[in-house]
C-alpha cells in the first residue's frame, strides 16, 4: 500500500527498493509454511480442473502475482530496462539486477514466452547475461582461476 502511494506522489522507485519490496512478495520455500498461507488466502489444493490456484501458478509458485506487474511499472518507470521478445536470441541481462529483481525479471520474460508460444508463435532463443566472479582454487595440478556465475 505504502509502495503505491509513493508511485503515486511520483517518486520513481530505486532498484534497492524495488527488491526489497518483490522480496516480501516471494512465497515462503518451506513446504507448511507454503501450505498455510494457501490454506489463509482460501484457496483449494486440489488437481482438479476447476482448482482456484491459479493465481500463484501465474506467479510459478514463487512470487504473488502482483511482483509481475510491479516489476512491468518499474521498468516502465526507467528503474530497470525492459527486455523486448521481438530479437532473437532474446537478451536477458541481469548482471546489475539484485537477486529478487533479476529472479521475477526471468520469469516474467518466461512468461511472455509462454503467452507467445500458446499464441502459436515460435520461441526464440534466450542469452541470459549473469554476473560473473573469479576464483582461484588449488588442484593436483597447480592454482587455477574459476568463473562462477552469480544467482
Amino acid at each position: 500500500m505504502i509502495y503505491r502511494e509513493t508511485i503515486a506522489a511520483g517518486v520513481v522507485p530505486t532498484m534497492d527498493e524495488l527488491s526489497l519490496v518483490l522480496g516480501c512478495l516471494q512465497l515462503p520455500r518451506d513446504a507448511s509454511l507454503k501450505e498455510r498461507l494457501i490454506e489463509n488466502l482460501g484457496l483449494t489444493v486440489e488437481t482438479s480442473k476447476g482448482s482456484n490456484l491459479c493465481s500463484l501458478i501465474d506467479g510459478f509458485g514463487e512470487y504473488d502475482p502482483h511482483a509481475f506487474s510491479l516489476l512491468e511499472e518499474a521498468a516502465s518507470l526507467g528503474t530497470i530496462p525492459l527486455t523486448s521478445l521481438k530479437g532473437n536470441p532474446v537478451a536477458v541481462d541481469a548482471r546489475n539486477l539484485h537477486i529478487h529483481t533479476a529472479q521475477v525479471y526471468l520469469l516474467t520474460v518466461l512468461k511472455g514466452l509462454k503467452h507467445r508460444l500458446a499464441a502459436g508463435a515460435k520461441i526464440p532463443n534466450i542469452s541470459i547475461l549473469l554476473p560473473v566472479e573469479q576464483s582461484h582454487i588449488q588442484t593436483p595440478t597447480g592454482e587455477k582461476t574459476i568463473k562462477i556465475a552469480g544467482r
